[in-house]
């Protein structure tokens, strides 16, 4: 017996030695570090863990003082697998757990927790209760929360169990449970902090500001009073927004709807000017203020408080930046809005059909179609398709954010000029669901753009009878009643809007319009070339070796919606063998429109003293697809060569054109011009447009044009076969080559072959090419200038023509 013991001390002895031994350098360790030595606390530590890593004590030291000095103890991996949950001292578990808690691993928080089996004692299970709540993990912190008795409980863990309550959104609990603490110790700082923060979670605005009054005055009440104010005024801003959407819904004015938001924000402006931004709650009041001046459409005021924020844009909460980024495309900066919109993509849970709105028209707006493009194909994987309810027996629904992608996914397909695909698009969703007001008005925005207002009219009609009439329905009737012609209605409709919804862009665009009618416009054109005969010095087409033409047309402001006044000039001239001819006009005129018809008188007078003349201009469109013209000209433009030669004549024009839409056009017109002289020119024409080929920013059309004339003469100064005819094939494409919202450059291109047949001569082709450059300078203002040539035969004789363009309209 006596050997048995001798021999367990002989192999015990070492152990207890080691033990004491490291338990000794330990402690000094410590003492150093109490010390302030922390760096040779930290190495002697260091030095024992690596000759004894999976000493608990000294495993709890070290993560304690790593703690202490605020490293995030995740970072110490190589470590933490050597804790062994069992035998790690109970006294450095919760500091353990508080380190992840305190760099927001929650997650990681509540995965040690379990491993210690902290919720065996009541502070365990508090802290894990927060953890939970802390992570948004709802379920399982009401599970723990339920666990806990509060009977008993001291103050600071009543008050740490009302936190938990209020992050999990159960306020009335945690007010109920503060309470308890309160009662306890009234005189606490951190029970009054979580008192007022629950009296303010379930909006008792009025009686925190009564507890704070009562309390001592100090530092931390000031700072909560300013607290309190702050989070009155974010609760308002919502408040005021919701009522906003509730009253817009319910068909009240901007003015009536935004009246509370106005209220709030101006209590806002006059925080803003007390605030310090060393105050605590300067940032959150400010986030807020952002927030309310983006949805009121104050978006150059966001901005420049942005800009004076000085705060890099990655560092603003979400909801932040979502308001500057669509603050930055109301005011048309779309790369800074892309910018803005594209950091809100990574954040968990944000990104909605809002933001994929926003940064689509981001791209749109710098004619990215591309990018647009492949970002509708992603939005379609990443929104759900149905919304799902709890409650039994109710179907499944279409998901708002899927609504608003269909409807964004038509109107994709009008943007970049695919307006055939868009009309099918909503006729198909429309079909599949007929009572969708959004879709509806979608379908008749885009029969609008494919000019048939009385397909868009008839469909705008089977929203009749809603009440109350949706803001884009109003809207759709009044861009309309424009397009018909209908003036009085379109402005009544947008004079009721402008008190309705001043700062819609729409309502804004067609309140410009209107305006627009009561200044004078002009318009301007003229044509300069010269010809040439193969082999020849002379030319027998009607151009002349030189010629040029020239029209300006000045208009007086409309007025009573239908009526207006205008000027005109003509100058002719073209250089022949014989002489120059040169021939001008002026003329005072009047005009009416009303819902597309058009009937116009001008009078005109020759300078060199002929006769006067009339000119009677009437069209009519008796549908959305047919339209006549009818004109009749008592001094028509006849050839110079006629002119110079004493003559003069009248003309009469009739034309009809069949018009599916935008795509196709079909269209006849005969003419008969009688001159003094005798001859009598007769000429019908026929042509046949279809656009072959459309994308963002190319469109080309084909068309086909044929022609057949007569003359009663054909011995005459002029050219006047007694018979021609031709057939010719065009191609023109437009290439809008920079765009930038109301301005724009746009290149067209025209090419022409085709064949034309003389009396007593043989079919020659002929050929024809055009270049030009249109400037939209700005909303009112046009310019356009370009060459072309033609290959025309005359007489059996080949001739060239080349010639110069100018043009320009605008608006005073």
């Amino acid at each position: 017996m006596l050997k048995k013991c001798v021999f367990s001390l002989v192999y015990l002895l070492p152990i207890h030695l080691y033990a004491a031994q490291v338990d000794v350098l330990r402690e000094q360790a410590i003492q150093n570090y109490r010390a302030g030595q922390t760096q040779q606390a930290v190495s002697q530590l260091d030095q024992l863990l690596n000759k004894y890593p999976h000493d608990q004590k000294l495993l709890a030291d070290y993560l304690f003082i790593m703690s202490s000095e605020k490293r995030d103890l995740t970072n110490f991996s190589r470590f933490l697998v050597n804790i062994n949950y069992v035998d790690f001292p109970e006294y450095a578990k919760l500091p353990l757990i508080q380190n992840f808690r305190d760099f927001k691993h929650f997650k990681t928080a509540i995965d040690w927790s379990k491993k210690f089996n902290i919720q065996k004692s009541v502070d365990g299970r508090i802290l894990l209760s927060v953890l939970y709540a802390e992570a948004q993990d709802v379920a399982n912190a009401k599970d723990q929360l339920s666990k806990i008795d509060i009977k008993g409980l001291t103050a600071d863990q009543l008050v740490r169990v009302a936190y938990a309550y209020r992050l999990i959104n159960l306020p009335v609990d945690a007010l109920a449970t503060v309470e308890h603490a309160y009662q306890q110790q009234s005189k606490s700082s951190s029970v009054l902090q979580e008192y007022v923060y629950d009296l303010i979670a379930i909006g008792s605005y009025k009686k925190a500001q009564q507890l704070l009054q009562a309390s001592e005055k100090t530092e931390q009440t000031v700072q909560m009073l300013q607290t309190l104010q702050v989070s009155e005024f974010s609760q308002h801003i919502n408040n005021a927004i919701a009522r906003y959407k509730y009253l817009n819904r319910e068909g009240l004015s901007d003015a009536e709807s935004f009246a509370e938001l106005d209220k709030v924000l101006e209590q806002g402006q006059k925080m803003h000017q007390q605030m310090n931004p060393s105050d605590p709650n300067y940032l959150r009041f400010y986030y807020d203020y952002l927030y309310g001046l983006d949805f009121r459409g104050r978006s150059k005021a966001v901005i420049e408080n942005f800009t004076q924020l000085n705060i890099p844009l990655e560092k603003l909460p979400a909801y932040v930046r979502h308001a500057i980024a669509d603050s930055y495309l109301a005011e048309q900066k779309p790369k800074k809005a892309e910018f803005a919109y594209k950091t809100l993509l990574s954040e968990k849970n944000y990104p909605d059909m809002t933001v994929y709105t926003g940064l689509y028209y981001s791209y749109i707006e710098q004619e990215k179609y591309k990018e647009a493009e492949q970002l509708l194909a992603e939005v379609d994987r990443l929104i759900p398709t149905y919304k799902y309810s709890q409650a039994k027996g109710v179907d499944k629904t279409s998901h708002p954010d899927r609504d608003d992608y269909i409807a964004l996914q038509g109107m994709h397909l009008a943007y970049a000029n695919h307006l055939d695909q868009a009309e099918k698009h909503f006729q198909k969703k429309v079909e599949q669901a007929p009572a969708n007001e959004s879709l509806i008005n979608n379908l008749a925005r885009v029969e609008h753009w494919r000019e048939k207002p009385l397909e868009a009219k008839k469909t705008i009609s089977r929203l009749n009878g809603i009440d109350p009439i949706a803001k884009d329905t109003r809207i759709n009737e009044m861009q309309n009643a424009q397009a018909l012609g209908d003036i009085p209605t379109w402005r009544k409709t947008t004079q009721n809007l402008v008190q309705y919804y001043p700062d819609d862009s729409g309502v804004i665009k067609s309140r410009k319009e209107l305006e627009d009618r009561n200044r004078a416009t002009i318009s301007h054109s003229t044509t300069w070339g010269q010809s040439k005969a193969d082999g020849r010095d002379t030319v027998s087409g009607q151009n002349g070796l030189k010629d040029r033409e020239m029209e300006t047309r000045l208009n007086s402001p409309w007025i009573n919606d239908n009526y207006r006044l205008f000027a005109w000039h003509q100058d002719r001239y073209g250089e022949y063998r014989f002489g120059d001819v040169h021939d001008q006009r002026y003329g005072v005129g009047a005009e009416w429109q009303a819902n597309r018809k058009a009937l116009s008188a001008i009078v005109s007078q020759s300078t060199d003293g002929g006769q006067a003349g009339v000119r009677l201009d009437w069209s009519q469109w008796l549908n959305d697809h047919w339209q006549y013209q009818l004109q009749y000209n008592s001094q028509a433009d006849i050839p110079l060569q006629a002119l110079d030669a004493g003559e003069d004549g009248q003309s009469y024009r009739a034309a009809v054109t069949w018009q599916k839409d935008e795509s196709r056009q079909i269209g006849a017109s005969y003419g008969l011009t009688d001159i003094s002289d005798g001859n009598k020119q007769q000429e019908f024409s026929t042509f046949w447009r279809e656009r072959l080929f459309d994308a963002p920013h190319h469109i080309t059309y084909g068309t086909v044009r044929g022609f057949y004339g007569t003359n009663s003469q054909d011995q005459t100064a002029y050219f006047s076969p007694s018979s021609h005819y031709s057939a010719e094939l065009n191609l023109s494409h437009d290439w809008v080559t920079w765009r930038e919202y109301e301005r724009s450059f746009k290149q067209h291109f025209e090419a022409g072959v085709g064949l034309y047949k003389q009396a007593d001569y043989s079919a020659k082709p002929t050929y024809s090419l055009q270049y030009q450059h249109q400037w939209q300078l700005s909303r009112t203002w046009q310019l356009n200038y370009g060459i072309g040539w033609q290959y025309h035969p005359y007489d059996g004789h080949d001739e060239q023509h080349t010639y110069g363009i100018f043009g320009f309209e605008g608006r005073f």
